[in-house]
């Protein structure tokens, strides 16, 4: 699914239901990649905090990038709009990327898989281990 997609299907209509107090939203940048020119991306997120705040308007919607991907050149950028948006616009920016191998390393091929782009068990741990660093008092 791309953002475009999750936009248009109103998925945040689903997570409202819920009245979150927290929306730790991770937009769709990899499948938007080659698909979806990040400016419209940027302008789908927008629609999608925004159809989540008119029904949870009391929840805080924290911004954080997909996991890096390995020698990536267009991605990288479209992840600085994304984090540039949500200093634009106050949201909260959860970068995670610090705690990853350097994407131009092919030690994060450990962490990513190159077939698939996604964490492998080991990239789910830095995650999984960057967010609790955010969110656990430690």
């Amino acid at each position: 699914m791309t953002t475009a997609d999750a936009d248009r299907q109103r998925i945040a209509a689903d997570w409202a239901k819920d009245k979150p107090d927290l929306v730790l939203l991770e937009p769709f940048l990899l499948n938007d990649n080659g698909v979806v020119m990040i400016d419209d991306t940027l302008a789908h997120i927008q629609s999608i905090i925004d159809q989540l705040k008119s029904a949870a308007p009391n929840a805080v919607v924290i911004l954080q990038p997909p996991n890096p991907i390995y020698n990536a050149t267009y991605y990288p950028r479209q992840v600085e709009r994304l984090e540039a948006f949500a200093n634009e616009n106050g949201y909260p920016y959860l970068n995670h990327w610090p705690a990853w191998p350097d994407d131009q390393s092919e030690e994060l091929n450990r962490y990513v898989d190159p077939q698939t782009d996604l964490p492998t068990a080991e990239g789910a741990k830095v995650w999984a281990n960057a967010l609790a660093k955010r969110f656990i008092a430690q």
